[in-house]
């Protein structure tokens, strides 16, 4: 009983071995264009082939001849052709299915019923079984499976030729025929049976060849003719396929052309800090080696965002213009920050091609970038803007805010960006440099000059801090209703001891002496100032006593509080 059960296991064994891919390494070699290939031969089994390096390839698949009969070399259909391009990932599995000829029978008619090994095995990989001493084997398909083993993921079939017959109809009986087809990829098996007035003769019929679909196979003596399988090159780019090409067992034939490559620029950067859905102007620059493939407009610049090794965000960007083989590209490309968590990513640039969705060899990383929210600082409550403002003058004003990030600002790294709107429009922008580095949790106070827009109105005034990554602060401070006025419509008391006192000022277009036409009053904390000036005239009065010519007087007076501030330094 333990014998028993040995030899069965022994059986399994060798039938599950049988059905695993087969670790035969193909034949490599170049061809006349020095080109790279890999030959695959039949083995009977299955071959798995991973793609050493990305790239275009072409594949050729040759099917198995059907089996003869006897010495006859002009009965066995030959086995189809087809071929076709790739675009191939490294890294990638590709199995091999190299169909198998079909076994040749005897010459002797009647010398027996049915199915004799070899005489009548279809060929490995789909070939039918034939019937009788002169029903030959049909020839088994070759092709090639991608992404699995089903016949599902076949890209590339070349059929088998039908088992030979006395008198084949043409060219129906080769690999790549297309009549009389099987639904399924098995070539049909020669029929069993009985013929003659008195069923004293034993069938004698050949079988299909494997293919896409199997050939069928008529039912006769003598023997009865089957058909060749069919050809297939839906699976890959710029294909094509013959009849009845091949003779003995099939074969596949992969060729490594011009490959698909990039060099990425050394000084390419991407900021470390970046806020969420926001767009980045980012430098990047790539070249074509010389040796590679031409980037046409099937090629894009891929951007990924990736998380723990899995692609979580990607944008794709046309190239600028068709690159050939030397050619490069650098410029600057909108990046759009997509709304992902807070955390570090990894950024990949890819080249790839859009229609088979090939990448080129090699890819630049950047890793520990921080997706934020935006820079967590807080503008101090205290901070004051002027309501009025007259369009040509300068004003001293304190701007505070608190780092709230866990790392220092450096030096010369961000700047406050004081804007002017009306509406959604910008009117006027400053940028302040923050020249000393500002501390992790420690407060920023500095008085800086600030200068109002050249156009009068009311505007809104908004405080932010931009990192010089264009990362911004996700607070900023807003002062609505501040006013701009024309020097023309307004008097106002701006710097005293600058502008008022011993200076003259420029008023509607008059010059006016202050020692003379101005009084100040100064009581307390207020400053009360009062502008009397001549009024000029077309038409000058002549004065009827004590001469001169006689002007209208105007008197402007203007009444402010002193404000005390002790200085941010």
């Amino acid at each position: 009983m333990k014998r028993g059960i040995v030899i069965i296991l022994v059986v399994l064994l060798l039938f599950t071995s049988a059905m695993e891919p087969a670790n035969a390494q193909p034949v490599e070699g170049t061809d006349d264009e020095g080109r790279k290939t890999f030959r695959f031969d039949y083995t009977g089994n299955v071959q798995t082939w991973v793609v050493p390096e990305t790239g275009r390839y072409k594949l050729e698949v040759w099917g198995a001849q059907g089996g003869r009969i006897g010495t006859r070399e002009d009965t066995g259909g030959r086995g189809g052709y087809a071929y076709g391009e790739l675009e191939l990932e490294a890294g990638e599995t590709l199995y091999i299915y190299v169909g198998g000829k079909g076994g040749d029978s005897l010459e002797n008619i009647d010398r027996w019923y049915g199915r004799r090994s070899p005489y009548n095995d279809g060929g490995w990989n789909g070939g039918g079984y034939g019937a009788g001493s002169r029903g030959p084997g049909g020839g088994g398909a070759t092709d090639i499976r991608r992404g699995g083993t089903t016949y599902d993921h076949r890209i590339i079939v070349a059929g088998g030729g039908a088992g030979g017959f006395l008198n084949h109809f043409g060219s129906s009986h080769h690999g790549g025929n297309r009549t009389n087809l099987m639904s399924g990829p098995n070539g049909q098996d020669g029929c069993l049976g009985w013929y003659g007035s008195n069923n004293q003769w034993p069938s004698d019929t050949a079988g299909g060849g494997g293919g896409y679909r199997g050939g069928r196979s008529v039912c006769g003596d003598d023997p009865s003719r089957a058909y060749g399988g069919s050809n297939y090159i839906g699976g890959v780019e710029n294909g094509g396929e013959e009849t009845g090409v091949r003779e003995g067992h099939g074969q596949v034939l992969i060729t490594q052309l011009v490959p698909f490559k990039v060099n990425w620029n050394e000084n390419n950067q991407f900021p470390s800090l970046v806020t969420k859905e926001t767009d980045i102007t980012v430098r990047i620059a790539f070249s074509n080696p010389a040796d590679a493939q031409v980037w046409d407009s099937d090629v894009r610049l891929r951007v990924e965002w990736v998380k723990n090794g899995q692609v979580v965000h990607h944008q794709m960007f046309s190239l600028p213009q068709t690159i050939y083989s030397g050619g490069s590209v650098d410029q600057n490309f909108t990046i759009s920050v997509p709304d992902l968590s807070s955390g570090t990513y990894e950024v990949r640039y890819k080249l790839i091609r859009q229609t088979s969705g090939s990448t080129a060899d090699k890819m630049q990383v950047f890793e520990n970038i921080e997706v934020v929210e935006g820079l967590n600082i807080s503008f101090s409550d205290q901070n004051t803007f002027p309501k009025e403002w007259l369009v040509t003058e300068k004003r001293q004003v304190v701007i505070a805010f608190q780092n709230n990030e866990n790392r220092s600002m450096g030096a010369n790294t961000h700047k406050i960006i004081v804007e002017w709107k009306q509406g959604s429009n910008t009117v006027h922008r400053q940028e302040i440099n923050i020249s000393l580095p500002v501390g992790a949790g420690t407060v920023y106070r500095r008085t800086h000059e600030l200068q109002p827009p050249s156009t009068p109105g009311n505007y809104t005034v908004i405080y932010s801090v931009r990192h010089n990554n264009g990362l911004e602060s996700v607070e900023k401070q807003i002062f609505e209703n501040i006013v701009v006025h024309d020097h023309s419509t307004s008097w106002q008391i701006s710097a005293l001891h600058d502008q008022v006192e011993g200076n003259l000022v420029t008023w509607t277009g008059r010059r006016f002496d202050p020692n003379r036409d101005v009084d100040v009053n100064i009581q307390d904390d207020k400053v009360a100032v009062k502008v009397s000036y001549h009024v000029p005239m077309f038409f000058p009065v002549t004065r009827l006593f004590g001469g001169g010519d006689w002007q209208p007087m105007i008197t402007v007076t203007s009444e402010q509080q002193v404000h005390k501030e002790k200085p941010a330094w």
